[in-house]
């Protein structure tokens, strides 16, 4: 039952653009003769951000001495990687609403190419106001950080605060204008422990929506904690927790596979133009200021573990 609830969530997110159907039939049938097109790419907008959350792996990539990449830029590699089969754009940070002109313009520019676009946002600046902006803009869906129920818990992870009361903000915002409206949370120890995460899904289920679930990494400012790590016994939690019809792992979104697409179905961009198979992944294989997407994605799959999507690997950063 909770998996047919995920596939007709999954369905009911592709069939917002109905114009995109016959590409996602066509990456399909490619594939099933071995091809390998692209499902869904990750934009860094900017590295720009309000909060200084424990996690942060914008941390690690950002480089003040490197220059942005430009709208014009960007459009370019969203060209390439349409031809090369992409269906689904992910606008990111930093906090992509701190440059809010190039991110209302890069949406516009995904709704015209007949893509799905959504963002990663920490919710504080997602006023009434934007939030029918980016409705107009043609936004399909908004991935809105929430750690907790318990605003001081929320606040306190992400360094903010009223960052809880922001989130609340937003998702209702959101759901006002007809975004759809996914939930991110990371997944802690302590909340593995103390039921908060199923807190976040009940909450999630009375607005109707997902809870992504981001396993902890050593990246960013937990770069040198080996503590968040998850052990055996803690996995054996996260699967009862995924066991909640609203809880969903980024890797049930691949084409026919569960498990990690990072490098196969699924790339990162910086910021600067640097491609990698997930922004948690910090290998770079190429700058698209440099060369051609198509070029950097065949360098970076010679790599046995970015060829397929991992099916027995929920996360390879993980």
């Amino acid at each position: 039952m909770n998996s047919f609830y995920r596939l007709f969530s999954n369905a009911k997110i592709t069939l917002m653009n109905r114009k995109m159907v016959p590409r996602v039939i066509k990456n399909y049938l490619f594939m099933s003769i071995g091809g390998k097109p692209l499902r869904t790419v990750e934009i860094a907008v900017t590295y720009k951000c309000q909060c200084n959350c424990e996690h942060c792996s914008a941390e690690s990539l950002k480089d003040i001495f490197k220059k942005e990449l430009s709208i014009k830029e960007i459009k370019k590699v969203m060209d390439e990687s349409v031809k090369l089969g992409a269906i689904h754009f992910i606008f990111t940070g930093g906090e992509a609403l701190i440059e809010r002109e190039k991110l209302m313009e890069l949406i516009r520019y995904a709704d015209k190419k007949n893509c799905l676009s959504s963002i990663d946002s920490n919710g504080i600046l997602l006023d009434a106001k934007t939030a029918k902006e980016l409705k107009d803009a043609g936004l399909d869906a908004a991935c809105i950080s929430l750690d907790s129920t318990d605003k001081k818990s929320h606040d306190s992870f992400r360094k903010f605060e009223g960052c809880h009361a922001k989130s609340i903000k937003a998702i209702k915002n959101c759901t006002n204008n007809g975004i759809k409206v996914l939930i991110s949370t990371v997944i802690t120890k302590e909340g593995l422990k103390d039921n908060s995460l199923y807190k976040v899904l009940d909450y999630s289920k009375k607005l109707d929506s997902s809870v992504i679930f981001c396993l902890p990494i050593m990246t960013g400012n937990w770069s040198n904690n080996k503590e968040i790590r998850l052990n055996k016994k803690d996995y054996v939690l996260v699967d009862k927790l995924m066991e909640h019809p609203q809880a969903r792992l980024c890797e049930e979104n691949n084409y026919f596979f569960k498990g990690c697409a990072a490098g196969s179905q699924k790339i990162a961009i910086s910021a600067y133009g640097e491609v990698m198979p997930c922004s948690f992944l910090k290998e770079k294989y190429g700058n698209i200021r440099e060369e051609r997407l198509e070029a950097i994605i065949k360098r970076m799959q010679k790599k046995k573990k970015y060829s397929k999507v991992n099916r027995k690997i929920k996360c390879l950063a993980a």
